[in-house]
């Protein structure tokens, strides 16, 4: 099966599902009698509309990203990059924190690790990326950097863990 074809499948199966779980107290909360083709015909509505419209919308800000195409890596919402730089850590941290989006979220050092964590935008439930620095030799540095959403249900995320790695290459890259 294609990995864009397993998206709408997952997206359909748990927002369908999940809303049909929600439904069934509400509607007898509310007296209606329950009725299983009722949820079952809700739940189907419902999971053929979001996912069409949430799978649709996180492929259209794919393709805009300049993805091609999509495999499970590609469509997934935890994205990584390893990549090799001359940069010190204190020199990572300081660009981090002079650039106008990273700045903004809370930053977190260890030992060879930096900990970004990001607010919920209406974008995204926030994301919690991740920086490894592990040194190669005196000044070439060996940086692992992956970006995931907080939320760890999340099936789609428009793009936004895509841009925060490619941001932090171009960040550690060309400063």
């Amino acid at each position: 099966m294609k990995p864009l074809t397993k998206l709408y499948l997952k997206t359909f199966l748990m927002t369908g599902f999940f809303f049909g779980i929600i439904m069934i107290p509400i509607d007898m909360i509310n007296g209606e009698f329950f009725s299983i083709w009722k949820c079952l015909f809700e739940s189907l509505f419902f999971g053929i509309f979001m996912s069409l419209f949430l799978v649709t919308s996180h492929k259209n800000s794919l393709i805009k990203l300049g993805i091609k195409e999509f495999t499970d890596d590609s469509l997934s919402v935890k994205q990584t990059k390893e990549i090799t730089a001359f940069i010190s850590k204190d020199e990572l941290i300081a660009r981090i924190k002079t650039d106008p989006i990273f700045s903004k979220m809370k930053i977190q050092i260890a030992d060879n690790v930096i900990y970004l964590n990001s607010s919920w935008t209406w974008k995204s439930y926030g994301e919690k990326i991740q920086i490894i620095i592990t040194d190669t030799n005196v000044e070439l540095k060996s940086i692992f950097i992956s970006s995931k959403p907080k939320h760890p249900t999340a099936l789609v995320d428009n793009g936004k863990n895509k841009k925060n790695v490619d941001r932090l290459e171009n960040i550690i890259k060309n400063g």
